[in-house]
């Protein structure tokens, strides 16, 4: 071996552990900035997960509740990492009758939520009910409530300004479009995902319908545009990536339809966000499901 190469390993070696060294000393300062925020905060924001780490079951017994957003989509053993804080209170804040945790289980018991089992063992004095919704029209949210909140979810959108479309007869505010007759196409990839040709045209028909009958429906552009005018203002939803890929190509193939800012998405990936009209294809429409 020649010296310059050996000198050029003695190198590289030298510096890989000067870098480790580095490291090794910025983890040790971050740790130490965390543990002085933690020691003087009031209020901890973090994951279930993030919960359980041991500097923070240090601090467990200096707060006093512990809140869990979004308790619905939580499986049991997540939410019992906060409760070890052993607080005087907890209050779990969700929806069960909304999309549940991803559990790859046929098992449906690992797939419910504290909340939901919590709610179905305790009296009705220990669960609140926030009873009035200010997104949906009112005939939407009349069917949701009836669907899923024995009629006592109320709708109030004046409150908050919001401009109630007024659709044309062949496009009121809640509609089911009956195409059973459509045929259904299964995926090749270990997904088994499904698309369905027939929906997906007649979403694209029925957007465009829309937008030359409103042309005011297309997403706003530019760098005047709120964050709210430029969200798009007709979505599709579907619960297969199949679909929602084929949709999208026929968006993209579609002039109209895609400056107009139409997107498609899963139900899973649009969760938590909102739009004025949604178009949701159930693909597998046929009476065996």
């Amino acid at each position: 071996m020649k010296m310059k190469n050996f000198q050029a390993i003695l190198k590289s070696r030298s510096d890989a552990t000067l870098s480790k060294t580095t490291t090794g000393a910025q983890a040790v300062l971050r740790r130490s900035l965390e543990l002085s925020h933690i020691n003087q905060a009031e209020i901890v924001f973090c994951t279930l997960g993030t919960a359980g780490r041991p500097d923070l079951l240090v601090h467990a017994k200096s707060w006093d509740s512990v809140i869990i957003d979004e308790a619905g989509q939580c499986i049991e053993t997540e939410c019992l990492i906060p409760l070890t804080f052993q607080t005087s209170c907890a209050m779990l804040f969700g929806d069960p009758n909304q999309l549940p945790a991803t559990v790859l289980s046929r098992t449906d018991r690992l797939k419910r939520s504290m909340m939901e089992r919590m709610m179905r063992l305790r009296d009705s004095k220990s669960q609140s009910l926030l009873s009035i919704q200010y997104r949906m029209h009112p005939v939407l949210g009349q069917v949701v409530s009836d669907m899923f909140y024995q009629g006592k979810l109320l709708s109030n959108t004046h409150d908050r300004g919001l401009e109630m479309w007024q659709p044309d007869s062949w496009a009121r505010p809640f509609m089911i479009a009956d195409i059973s007759d459509s045929s259904m196409v299964s995926g090749k990839n270990l997904t088994k995902s499904f698309s369905n040709d027939v929906e997906a045209e007649c979403l694209i028909s029925w957007a465009a319908r829309l937008l030359r009958a409103h042309p005011c429906l297309k997403a706003s552009s530019g760098s005047n545009a709120s964050i709210f005018e430029s969200q798009p203002r007709i979505v599709f939803l579907s619960p297969y990536s199949r679909q929602v890929q084929l949709l999208q190509r026929l968006i993209r193939q579609s002039e109209d339809l895609s400056q107009a800012g139409i997107m498609a998405h899963t139900v899973d990936s649009y969760q938590g966000k909102e739009s004025d009209i949604i178009g949701f294809s159930a693909v597998r429409s046929s009476s065996q499901g």
